[in-house]
């Protein structure tokens, strides 16, 4: 290979590690519902997705929506920490899904952080993701 070969192969290997280290920012969800999945195995084995759940500016329900064999979010199942009062109106539509609303006129970046408490046969979990206005 003559020294021009060298040269392409590295530009091109150099090329393609800064593609793989690049990360996309998620963007916002700017429908009037923006949906999180919320999956149980067991107390160890709770997951959110996205998280952190970008919203965009303005109004918008979150409706957490949970999957896992017997278990249910309890009545107050998705809790706000540091709720500046943004985050109204939560409530229990089923056993299986939750919502609040976010009414979003927050700097982009705003964070809150979120408790979620899910049962099944007498035995209650927790997990702690986030909610981040954009």
């Amino acid at each position: 290979m003559n020294t021009k070969g060298y040269l392409a192969a590295a530009a091109s290997g150099i090329a393609l590690l800064g593609c793989a280290t690049m990360v996309e920012k998620e963007l916002p969800c700017n429908s009037a519902v923006c949906f999180v999945e919320v999956t149980v195995s067991s107390c160890s084995a709770i997951s959110a997705l996205p998280n952190p759940v970008h919203i965009g500016q303005g109004t918008h329900n979150i409706q957490w929506n949970l999957q896992g064999t017997g278990w249910s979010f309890t009545d107050d199942g998705i809790w706000i920490k540091n709720n500046s009062g943004k985050l109204t109106n939560p409530m229990r539509l089923t056993p299986t899904k939750f919502q609040w609303t976010d009414n979003n006129n927050d700097p982009p970046g705003t964070a809150y952080h979120y408790g979620i408490k899910v049962t099944n046969a007498g035995q209650t979990c927790t997990k702690d993701p986030d909610i981040m206005n954009d």
